[in-house]
């Protein structure tokens, strides 16, 4: 009689060992990948917004080494011809399309 209610002792301990809970935090390895997700997702949009200031500073440095004495004349001259330049193109093009 003592051998099976061991056994059913037994039986229960291992049922209920086998269980897992439903409110049972994650185990070590889920929350790593959680917390890399979260790194790797901050981290690309750094790097974005660092690769987007670049090339922001590159065009303000382009525009720079055109006229790198803002207020010359010369300078003036070249950026009204330029875009007088262009707003006559722009016409040409619309007149041709029929616009």
């Amino acid at each position: 009689m003592a051998a099976k209610l061991l056994v059913l002792v037994a039986c229960i301990a291992l049922s209920h060992a086998g269980m897992v809970r439903r409110d049972a935090p994650p185990s070590p390895l889920q929350d790593i990948e959680k917390h890399a997700a979260e790194f790797q997702k901050t981290f690309s949009e750094q790097f974005n917004s660092l690769a987007l200031l670049r090339r922001t500073n590159q065009k303000i440095q382009k525009k720079k080494t055109k006229c790198p004495h803002q207020g010359h004349d010369s300078c003036i001259r070249r950026s009204t011809k330029g875009a007088k330049r262009k707003a006559s193109q722009k016409k040409g093009e619309h007149s041709v399309l029929g616009v």
